[in-house]
């Protein structure tokens, strides 16, 4: 996406490594440690396998972040499944957003 704002004009190549420097990308294995530092995130994108109960699961615990930024968005890059269905388990569903790359 920033390659694409870079190519239109609407972002240069030094805001890129700026805004690159802010992005934490982490594993399920850490999402306890991460909530336990109770970082401030804007943005946490889930990417779990397309299995339902994984992904209910993930976006659960995702959403405990909320209690930390209450302003968070959560999205998912689920294909096939139902975003009504995903965010049964979320203390803030409305904060929920499909977020898939299209081609």
């Amino acid at each position: 996406m920033l390659e694409y704002a870079k190519q239109g004009g609407f972002i240069d190549f030094k805001r890129i490594h700026e805004i690159l420097r802010r992005i934490t990308v982490a594993r399920t294995s850490v999402l306890r440690e991460l909530t336990a530092q109770q970082p401030v995130f804007d943005l946490v994108v889930e990417s779990a396998i397309e299995d339902v109960t994984i992904k209910r699961k993930v976006l659960s615990r995702l959403s405990e972040l909320a209690t930390v930024n209450p302003d968070i968005v959560i999205a998912t890059n689920s294909m096939n499944l139902s975003v009504n269905e995903l965010c049964k388990d979320l203390r803030n569903p409305q904060r929920l957003v499909h977020a898939n790359k299209l081609p």
